[in-house]
């Protein structure tokens, strides 16, 4: 990789340090707001209860994150990124599917309320 090459990379990982402490120091700050971030209606936010298919997705998805970047890592010598494992996209499949399918029966269910 040449100069031009390593200044492009130090200063794109510099951007993304920077966006990444103004998206900290903003949910810190309370300037982007947290409350309720993982429940589902007013309801469940007054009360604090967070929903277990939220709680199940964002563990899925850290869990992922860090698989895939332990993988990376390992692999750093060829100087790419490693293919997605088929393993980790099953389990971000199955993941979003259970949150997709709490959201379905909720709908349905407030649906049928209405009626």
């Amino acid at each position: 990789m040449g100069m031009l090459g390593t200044a492009m990379l130090w200063g794109l990982g510099g951007w993304f340090v920077a966006i990444a402490a103004v998206i900290a120091y903003r949910c810190l700050n309370g300037g982007i707001g947290l409350t309720g971030i993982l429940a589902h209606d007013g309801e469940a936010q007054a009360d604090h209860r967070p929903a277990p298919d939220r709680i199940q997705m964002l563990v899925m998805f850290i869990f992922a994150l860090v698989a895939y970047a332990r993988l990376a890592l390992t692999t750093a010598a060829s100087h790419c990124m490693p293919p997605v494992p088929p393993e980790l996209v099953a389990l971000l499949a199955g993941s979003h599917g259970i949150y997709l399918s709490g959201k379905l029966t909720r709908a349905l269910k407030g649906k049928k309320r209405k009626s």
